[in-house]
């Protein structure tokens, strides 16, 4: 049975950071980032909120290039042009070669960040949940492009997210494993790879 590793926290925590070190380890998941996937934003709305709903998220071809790469196939991801509103360069699928990220199958599973990856739908006893927590100061740092004092940090991160970390921080609680997003690769790997051996997800 495959295995699908949805990573999940504040936008700028870690979640395709991580993606990339389990790809690059030997655990054998494939990264497949869904902010490859947000759908363009409507004329007239803010994109802070259209991306506060999973509804932002094009699921439908998710599922079908998933399909593709469980055929066996390499398979692009969409390439949105977000100049202007996240428009698709590209669709992405079965291309030979393509704008977009080039992911290959996997015989082991996925590994999907972003910020709604606990709304992807999967079947029971497939999934390992991950919230990378990491502390408000590093994220603000990394929004700013400059460092942040600790007591600046909520309204640097209000400034560029909005309200829209609230709701991803209760889903700390839906995790089955929480990892620290000012850790290095090795150390967040550990109690993932511990959680996918000891069963949190049926091999």
């Amino acid at each position: 049975m495959e295995k699908y590793l949805l990573i999940t926290g504040i936008p700028s925590a870690g979640k395709s950071t991580l993606a990339d070190c389990v790809e690059n380890s030997n655990i054998g998941l494939t990264h497949v980032p869904l902010d490859k996937y947000i759908r363009p934003v409507p004329t007239g709305t803010i994109f802070l909120n259209w991306v506060r709903d999973p509804y932002c998220i094009d699921w439908t071809l998710l599922n079908e290039h998933i399909a593709i790469l469980q055929s066996g196939t390499v398979c692009y991801t969409p390439r949105p042009d977000w100049s202007i509103g996240g428009v698709r360069v590209s669709l992405g699928g079965a291309l030979t070669v393509g704008p977009g990220r080039k992911m290959k199958p996997s015989e082991v599973g996925y590994a999907i960040p972003g910020t709604h990856a606990f709304s992807f739908s999967i079947q029971p006893g497939k999934a390992l949940r991950v919230y990378v927590e990491t502390a408000d100061e590093v994220i603000a740092s990394r929004l700013a492009n400059r460092s942040v004092a600790e007591a600046d940090a909520p309204d640097v991160i209000a400034k560029y997210l909005g309200d829209n970390p609230t709701p991803l921080r209760s889903l700390r609680a839906e995790a089955d494993v929480i990892v620290s997003g000012n850790t290095p690769c090795t150390e967040q790997l550990a109690p993932i790879r511990a959680a996918l051996v000891e069963g949190e997800v049926d091999a």
